[in-house]
């Protein structure tokens, strides 16, 4: 019999961990003896975190005008949340003693972006994203503004009514079936404004997790529309830093709960490469693996606190991976790039329609500087699952993937494709040590909705089956087929 426990406030159930499906499998594979396996620690320490951050932060300041705001270089103008992110990314760098002679840009920063929050001029009306990063900048220049710009700060970051702000809420004309991630961002938000004494806005927090909620899997992965990892790995931040900044209210056993989950399960997805899986919009964008890396930091202190040194370590070990992963493309690199490929960004080859090369390319330093505020480096690290290898994971019905790792290879299968970003089969061909695009990384569509630069190919492309039909002698091959077409493959549960 499944055991719950009711959520108040909420009309959900919360299952018991029996009810996560990995239970049993995961806990067998983690009980493993390792000691004998060859393992090589990275030697990794918060700093590599900084020096990620700190080539984009330099090259980010010289697009600042006047008035503090970041203008993007291709469009002229500042787009989306860039500036709060940058004010975020450079506080960082700073507190941490890097960029000081940047400080003044960065007051100039901070000021334009709280100021813009609370007049609800944020551009490309992306408000959601800005309290979050800007509370934690707040923190970072506690010991480098004055009193009188903290303290106009503080009033401007808690001076406004979230429910008149932000963009993905009820009170602007949204039905509640459409408020998904931008929400949750600004949720977290709140309740750091909360935390750290800027303003009291419970209501608004508990009504929105409380919709937030039903987003979640048995596995723990959050469900933004079609499924995609990224927005996975985004919802599930907001949630992690919510429980780890000291939420006690009615849903937190359930956040808990579904962070713990998810994380498990996200490790088994990790490619021995140290990439993020792929699947759905975004995916191939850098700040994928920055967040991956910034939720096993979180994790690692969930079992630090627990006692569980040898859980830190493969959670530390694995932030590590993911955040070696993108370096070719971010440490001296000739190019500013927001995902893993090199053509020149005004061909926005690869990019969705809302990227933009300024706050995109810049949206994995974000996910860094939370790497580098919530990292313990006396945490030792551990081998990885992808290192280990020896299972294949299937997740049926919602993101529909299989996953199978061994012997430094690693395959992932998508079961359904969307046919918007995805083809169904087999996308993905990684192997330890090996330049990930000498293979398939991810499947190709017909008609992406993300922009190329070359020709799309005639057909969905992924390895798998064809055949011919034994009547007709027309063919059909795997590819063809996906959420959306009408007949699909039937999804089975497990890892083995």
């Amino acid at each position: 019999m499944t055991m719950t426990t009711a959520i108040k406030g909420a009309n959900l159930m919360l299952p018991s961990e029996e009810s996560y499906p990995l239970e049993k499998k995961v806990k067998e594979f983690f009980s493993q003896d390792l000691s004998e396996l060859p393992f090589q620690p990275t030697g990794l320490t918060r700093e590599y975190y900084l020096d990620l951050m700190e080539p984009l932060a330099r090259r980010t300041a010289e697009w600042q005008d006047e008035r503090g705001a970041i203008n993007d270089p291709l469009e002229h103008r500042e787009r989306v949340h860039i500036t709060p992110d940058f004010t975020f990314v450079l506080s960082t760098l700073i507190a941490a003693g890097r960029c000081r002679d940047l400080l003044d840009k960065c007051i100039l920063a901070m000021d334009a972006a709280c100021h813009d929050l609370y007049q609800k001029k944020i551009a490309d009306q992306h408000l959601d994203f800005c309290s979050n990063t800007l509370v934690h900048a707040l923190r970072n220049l506690r010991d480098f503004a004055s009193s009188q710009d903290q303290a106009r700060w503080r009033r401007w970051l808690g001076g406004f009514a979230p429910e008149k702000t932000y963009h993905d809420v009820e009170d602007r004309g949204k039905p509640a079936s459409e408020v998904h991630n931008w929400n949750f961002f600004a949720v977290s938000g709140e309740w750091l404004k909360k935390y750290d004494g800027l303003t009291d806005n419970d209501d608004f927090v508990e009504k929105y997790l409380a919709h937030q909620l039903k987003y979640f899997t048995r596995y723990g992965m959050y469900k933004d529309p079609k499924d995609p990892i990224a927005y996975d790995i985004a919802g599930r931040s907001s949630a992690a830093l919510i429980v780890r900044n000291g939420y006690t209210g009615p849903h937190q056993k359930f956040l808990d709960e579904m962070t713990r989950r998810g994380a498990l399960t996200m490790l088994f997805m990790q490619s021995p490469t140290g990439q993020t899986a792929y699947g759905g919009r975004s995916n191939q964008a850098h700040w994928n693996e920055a967040y991956f890396a910034h939720l096993c930091e979180l994790e690692a202190l969930r079992y630090r606190d627990m006692g569980d040194a040898k859980m830190a370590g493969i959670f530390k070990r694995a932030a590590h991976l993911a955040a070696l992963a993108v370096k070719r493309w971010l440490v001296g690199a000739s190019e500013y790039s927001l995902c893993k490929n090199f053509f020149s960004p005004e061909l926005r080859h690869g990019w969705d329609s809302y990227a933009f090369y300024s706050h995109y390319g810049f949206g994995g330093a974000t996910g860094w500087a939370l790497c580098y505020l919530y990292a313990d480096d006396t945490i030792e690290e551990r081998p990885a699952p992808c290192e280990v290898g020896g299972y294949v994971m299937e997740l049926p019905g919602d993101f529909h993937k299989v996953f199978a790792t061994a012997c430094g290879m690693h395959l992932e299968i998508d079961t359904r494709g969307d046919f918007r970003h995805d083809s169904t089969g087999l996308g993905r061909v990684h192997k330890k040590g090996v330049p990930t695009e000498l293979a398939l990384s991810m499947g190709m569509v017909k008609k992406p909705h993300y922009s190329v630069s070359v020709p799309t190919a005639q057909s969905n492309v992924a390895i798998g089956p064809g055949w011919e039909d034994a009547w007709g002698g027309v063919a059909s091959v795997l590819p063809m087929f996906g959420r959306d077409t009408e007949h699909g493959c039937q999804d089975h549960e497990g890892i083995a």
